[in-house]
């Protein structure tokens, strides 16, 4: 396994050469930004499409697994 720290956005076809899996866990949530929902959108967008990108156009066949967030469910209630 070989962990890349950096913005989403930012990763070339390099930095996923010989990868034979990516696993999308980046997001800005909702519940936990300051930014404002058209930025958070933005953002989640512009990452997920590079990605994907990223994966069309590269040499070698890449399998893709995006987790998504509390951001989508909510936080729930506490049943205890």
């Amino acid at each position: 396994i070989r962990f890349l720290s950096k913005d989403v956005r930012e990763l070339s076809s390099e930095d996923v050469n010989g990868f034979n899996y990516i696993f999308h866990l980046a997001t800005v949530s909702f519940n936990n930004s300051k930014l404002d929902e058209g930025e958070i959108y933005r953002q989640n967008t512009e990452s997920t499409l590079h990605l994907l990108e990223l994966i069309k156009n590269s040499s070698t066949p890449l399998q893709f697994l995006f987790a998504s967030s509390a951001g989508v469910y909510g936080r729930g209630e506490k049943k205890f």
